[in-house]
């Protein structure tokens, strides 16, 4: 992944951008698609709301928001709060969430999730494979897939809560 999104634009809600169908940006993936290849497993942290063990990246049946972060990226601290309104909006029945890093130092995404109250399970991807599958290049990126793998919301940069929960209600049906 190229780094961390962080010009003054993106630490306000609404900013970075957004990949809406219809705007087909060479190599950039466009809401609307599908993703190629299957569900990803990748290893939990066992901390705070996140279980360890293995998690899919794609659970059966059910919509899913992926939050690729880091513990080092300025903009995906505040974003925490915005994931947090996300969860305790939806039910995990209707919504699974995973946040994706490409770090190794189990410890500091540990005390990471504990600052900043993750609830959610987060998972390493050293080899970046979820990040290549899912063509991820910055962070923090959110994608919103529909229970078909149909991504319907891709957003990179500080997304806010507003955006967060409208794009899973799209998703969702609500």
């Amino acid at each position: 992944m190229a780094g961390c999104t962080g010009t003054s634009a993106d630490r306000t809600a609404g900013g970075g951008t957004e990949t809406e169908p219809g705007t087909n940006e060479p190599g950039t993936p466009t809401a609307g698609t599908k993703t190629p290849g299957g569900p990803l497993r990748l290893q939990a942290i066992d901390v705070a709301g996140s279980p360890g063990g293995e998690v899919s990246l794609r659970p059966p049946g059910k919509a899913v928001l992926l939050d690729f972060f880091a513990t080092w990226c300025g903009p995906c601290k505040p974003e925490m709060a915005n994931l947090r309104a996300v969860r305790s909006r939806f039910e995990e029945s209707e919504l699974a969430m995973v946040s994706i890093t490409q770090e190794v130092d189990t410890e500091a995404i540990k005390a990471f999730w504990r600052t900043y109250d993750g609830t959610w399970p987060v998972v390493t991807d050293p080899e970046l494979r979820a990040g290549q599958q899912y063509r991820v290049t910055e962070l923090p990126t959110i994608i919103v897939l529909a229970p078909d793998g149909t991504e319907t919301l891709r957003h990179t940069g500080l997304a806010g809560e507003e955006r967060l929960v409208s794009g899973v209600e799209e998703t969702i049906g609500e």
